[in-house]
């Protein structure tokens, strides 16, 4: 761009040089091209780096011209530097080689022509403005361009931790199914082989619990599968499980020989969908945990109106807590409560046993329902709940290859309870 500029100034003296001289007029010579050539030398090679410095070079440089010539050339040079200092910013340099420049001018009015000098200072103070405008325009460019890459930034992230929340629920969801499904059919393909040879009649009824465990489990993983891959078939459109079923779960855990015992009261109880399907997976969860870890003969399940929303409490007569951490069943069991606005609590009971607590909002619970929660925290706030109530929950690794690995999985059951 200096270069152009330097290009374009040598051509303006060229053809001013070409003109006739008006009368009395000092036609211009090699002193005249040596001053303009320098005027212009020093603003191309430091106009932008010293811009105040160089405008009073060419200021001087202006004076030696029009002691000699009256040719308005040298004018050029002598707008562009101010023109580059309007551009630094800088309101004291700008006075200060403005303000001396505008005091040359008027002395230079006193001496000759009042108009020319008036027009001089005109262009003077517009090229400083320009240079000021010309700098405005490019911070205000700088600051769009800064306020977007924020928000693009912002709504990358956004779109991150709206990811992170989705592959955790389906996480969720996925253990939910699979660990009380498989815990079901390990343990009644254990009742099967145990009395292959003695008992038919207990074959078959184990088999047959197997197989309606395994049609349970695909149904309700052909309805995730078809929810994230978009589909508006029957399988997307199944209604979410609900309190209703309890009363199965129940009867599949007492068919693994667990006596359950369930209090089921909703009289004037009203919950939104999502807060329903919480308290099911809760007892859904916590029952496969005793079947699988507790080695109880009875377990309770209770579910009322508390003092702040819905109490989901579920007890047993088991071991209790042996291990040093939870895992992600009851990991997965606080962060589901948490999304939707209600508390989780876990840990041995007084003598024998162990208690999973939930309190859930209601629609007229001060907690207002599920949709006023924001769960952005659930990622980082669940982890360390467990090392306070006690170590119940074996990790998501137990319960998915119970099937495949348990001789691997076993040591780690007997240290820990989910």
């Amino acid at each position: 761009m200096t270069l152009v500029l330097g290009v374009i100034l040598v051509g303006l003296f060229v053809l001013a040089a070409k003109e006739p001289p008006s009368e009395n007029a000092q036609p211009l010579d090699a002193w005249a091209a040596a001053l303009f050539v320098a005027a212009v030398g020093v603003l191309v090679a430091a106009g932008r780096r010293y811009p105040a410095t160089v405008t009073l070079v060419v200021l001087g440089l202006s004076v030696l011209w029009y002691t000699r010539y009256t040719n308005r050339l040298m004018d050029i040079p002598a707008t562009v530097g101010f023109y580059l200092l309007g551009t630094t910013g800088d309101r004291a340099r700008q006075f200060g080689v403005g303000g001396f420049a505008v005091l040359l001018l008027l002395v230079a009015a006193a001496t000759s022509d009042v108009e020319l000098a008036a027009q001089s200072v005109g262009w003077t103070v517009a090229a400083i403005l320009a240079g000021e405008l010309v700098r405005s325009r490019r911070l205000l460019l700088e600051e769009y361009a800064a306020r977007a890459a924020h928000a693009e930034a912002e709504r990358d992230a956004e779109a991150r931790r709206q990811v992170a929340q989705e592959r955790l629920r389906i996480a969720r969801d996925v253990h939910d199914v699979l660990a009380h499904t498989v815990s079901v059919m390990t343990v009644q393909a254990g009742v099967a082989a145990d009395a292959v040879d003695r008992d038919p009649g207990a074959v078959r009824s184990a088999l047959a619990t197997l197989r309606s465990a395994g049609k349970d489990a695909m149904a309700e993983v052909r309805a995730i599968v078809a929810v994230l891959r978009g589909q508006d078939g029957p399988a997307a459109m199944a209604p979410a499980p609900g309190l209703a079923g309890v009363a199965d779960l129940a009867e599949a855990a007492r068919a693994q020989g667990l006596d359950v015992e369930v209090d089921l009261d909703l009289d004037g109880v009203e919950l939104e969908g999502l807060v329903e399907l919480t308290a099911y997976r809760v007892v859904q969860e916590a029952l496969t945990n005793v079947i699988r870890h507790a080695e109880a003969g009875r377990a309770a399940v209770r579910i009322r109106p508390g003092p702040v929303g819905l109490l989901v409490e579920v007890t047993d007569d088991g071991r209790g807590a042996v291990g040093t951490g939870p895992g992600f069943g009851l990991r997965g069991m606080t962060e589901r409560v948490e999304s939707v606005g209600g508390t989780l609590t876990f840990g041995p009971r007084t003598g024998q046993g162990w208690t999973v607590s939930a309190t859930l909002p209601t629609r007229d619970s001060p907690a207002g329902g599920a949709g006023d929660r924001d769960d952005t925290h659930d990622d980082n706030d669940t982890g360390d709940r467990g090392a306070d109530t006690g170590a119940r929950d074996a990790d998501t690794g137990d319960h998915d290859n119970d099937t495949g690995d348990r001789g691997a999985g076993s040591g780690k059951e007997s240290e820990a309870r989910p």
